[in-house]
């Protein structure tokens, strides 16, 4: 019997997990129901308020490029924080990237981004590697102003 050696997180990929796991304990605290398959069933309620909740001051953008990358930023119901979403990456555990809750901060990336991956027509590989970039360097600016 062999012992596979456990799999260690990136920071991102903690901090995926880590709201993922408390978002889903606050739907079943609230009703949802957690079934057979392992899948998370939320009540009409839940969905309903998930639905409608505060729809109009949320930010939503969608982009794709010339090369097929698309992506998109917006309001993640159950982290309740904004994400870019790039489909189709070859880990699905890098289709995400949480952004947090300040739609300034989730529009500057959008747009950069957007910018970007045009003006150079990216594929999905390199989308989300500038991805990943942007969002560094603004959570680094973002730091800086926090400091200063």
């Amino acid at each position: 019997m062999s012992l596979e050696k456990p799999t260690v997180l990136t920071e991102d990929e903690r901090r995926k997990t880590e709201q993922r796991i408390l978002s889903d304990a606050e739907l079943i605290k609230e009703g949802a129901e957690v079934k057979e398959d392992g899948r998370l069933e939320v009540t009409k309620n839940q969905h309903t308020q998930a639905k409608n909740e505060h729809p109009k001051t949320r930010f939503y953008g969608e982009t794709e490029t010339r090369r097929g990358a698309k992506f998109s930023v917006g309001w993640d119901q159950y982290a309740k924080e904004y994400s870019l979403y790039i489909p189709g990456t070859a880990d699905p555990g890098d289709e995400v990237i949480l952004l947090g809750t300040n739609r300034e901060f989730a529009e500057g990336v959008y747009r950069t981004l957007a910018i970007e991956a045009l003006k150079i027509g990216a594929d999905i590989p390199y989308t989300r590697k500038i991805a990943q970039k942007i969002v560094d360097a603004f959570y680094a600016e973002h730091e800086n102003r926090k400091r200063n």
